[in-house]
């Protein structure tokens, strides 16, 4: 049998954000275990060669009362990953999708920034942007192959600066690059050896597969077996309208097919 390497691992150590949806100022989504983390609910990762490994959490529960952003953190996540994947395929004189913080006016005009925290294929890599609704501000990506930082390519607005690594193809992608695309979206365009796997690291992850108002579809749902009532808490506002009728539908058709199972003293409504 042909010998077999382990595969590197790729873990999300921390996500950050500013002025997204219902967050005015920065916060941290972190995935490192500390002090207070159980012993047997570590994980070991290697993050550079030769070095010692850190820990992190295989799993992060996110706590709030209600309407208070919890949902908002994953949305953040997944509104990154939308202009990472989507960005360079906008038209060329077209805007940045930005969902500023509301409650506050000034908000509306000042940038948003989104960084993530990897390790990618064994190395640590950091990558962030700041945007408005008309260019890319700021734009980064630094990795620590031995420890210390490497950098990839460090962007201000139409000045770039790369790295030694692979620095033909990336002054290539220089010549491509748009005020409402992001190079790492561009670069990977072009198959650049280096910046491809980072962006393809975005592809399977951190995608949002839920509704904004899925906590009343499942109110509704309750509801309608009898368990609950549809009425939520401001400032979510019952479903109305095509939404409501959405549900309904999906709800007659799993009722009407769903499964008989056997009797486990449960009423049957």
């Amino acid at each position: 049998m042909p010998y077999m390497t382990k595969p590197k691992p790729s873990v999300l150590l921390a996500f950050k954000a500013r002025n997204v949806l219902s967050f005015r100022d920065e916060f941290e989504f972190s995935m490192l275990a500390t002090a207070l983390a159980e012993t047997d609910a570590r994980r070991s990762v290697e993050w550079r060669e030769d070095g010692r490994p850190i820990d992190v959490l295989p799993v992060a529960a996110i706590f709030g009362a209600n309407a208070s952003g919890k949902t908002n953190v994953l949305r953040a996540m997944h509104d990154m990953r939308s202009l990472v994947l989507q960005s360079f395929r906008q038209a060329p004189t077209g805007g940045i999708p930005q969902k500023t913080f509301r409650l506050d006016p000034a908000s509306a005009h000042a940038p948003s920034m989104f960084e993530i925290d990897i390790v990618l294929g064994g190395v640590r890599h950091e990558y962030g942007f700041e945007f408005d609704r008309e260019r890319v501000i700021e734009e980064w990506a630094i990795r620590y192959p031995r420890g210390r930082s490497a950098l990839l390519f460090h962007r201000h607005g139409k000045d770039v600066e790369v790295g030694t690594v692979e620095r033909a193809k990336s002054r290539a992608v220089t010549e491509l690059l748009r005020p409402n695309a992001l190079f790492l979206s561009t670069a990977a365009q072009t198959n650049h050896p280096v910046l491809l796997p980072l962006y393809e690291w975005f592809m399977p992850l951190l995608h949002l597969d839920a509704r904004p108002d899925l906590v009343q579809c499942i109110k509704w749902c309750e509801h309608r077996m009898g368990r609950g009532t549809w009425r939520t808490r401001p400032p979510r506002l019952a479903l109305q309208g095509e939404d409501l009728a959405h549900v309904e539908r999906v709800m007659d058709e799993a009722l009407a097919k769903r499964p008989r199972l056997p009797d486990v003293g449960l009423p049957v409504r």
